[in-house]
């Protein structure tokens, strides 16, 4: 039945950012925050993919849409249930964390670099993971592998290391949303987390695309 995919489409999400709210507001060193978000993901991906397909990312399934991989009706109950699960995601990190006081806003991008080198940023950053997930995920001549959690998940921590420092490394909006709806982020930033996120989600389809599905 479709809601199971919905369903599993909302926890595999909620999980994912509350791990990355909570651990936010745990101060969890830098260095490893990248890491507990990634195997996080790499665990609901095996625990939910072969139920939903475990995008939990409005940007993958722009991605996957344009791939031709979903309908557009499915599109958009996926993507309005990743938004309801981020926006949920949020609020339990309020309730669980309320005697704690909240962690100043990010100041995204950070005052060192341009909105231009923040939002390229996160344009390259979701392609990568955007265009990983299109070949790992639905390429014909990887169809059936087993390791496609650990390199989706993986891939992440990877450009959550290398773009974190400029742009905050969403790569996601729900993630997005989240971060503003808890307060760790500014709904002045909201704006160009979309447009790098969805604009790097569509230039990896096109490439995808341009270079075949083989």
């Amino acid at each position: 039945m479709a809601y199971k995919k919905y369903l599993a489409e909302f926890i595999g999400t909620f999980f994912m950012l509350l791990t990355i709210c909570m651990t936010t507001f745990a101060k969890v060193s830098s260095d490893l925050q990248p890491l507990s978000i990634g195997l996080v993901l790499v665990g609901l991906i095996y625990a939910l993919g072969h139920i939903s397909g475990a995008q939990f990312n409005p940007a993958i399934t722009i991605s996957l849409l344009l791939r031709g991989k979903m309908t557009l009706k499915d599109s958009i109950f996926y993507i309005l249930t990743q938004f309801v699960a981020s926006v949920t995601a949020s609020y339990t990190t309020i309730w669980l964390i309320s005697a704690k006081p909240p962690v100043p806003p990010y100041s995204a991008p950070p005052q060192y670099f341009a909105m231009s080198q923040a939002i390229s940023a996160e344009v390259l950053g979701t392609f990568a993971l955007a265009y990983i997930v299109l070949n790992i995920a639905t390429a014909k001549n990887l169809e059936g592998n087993n390791f496609y959690g650990v390199g989706i998940g993986f891939a992440l921590t990877g450009l959550i290391y290398t773009f974190g420092s400029i742009s905050g490394a969403v790569f996601n909006p729900a993630t997005a949303v989240a971060l503003c709806f808890s307060g760790i982020s500014s709904w002045s930033n909201l704006w160009y987390y979309f447009v790098g996120c969805f604009g790097g989600a569509i230039l990896a389809a096109l490439v995808f695309r341009f270079f075949g599905e083989e």
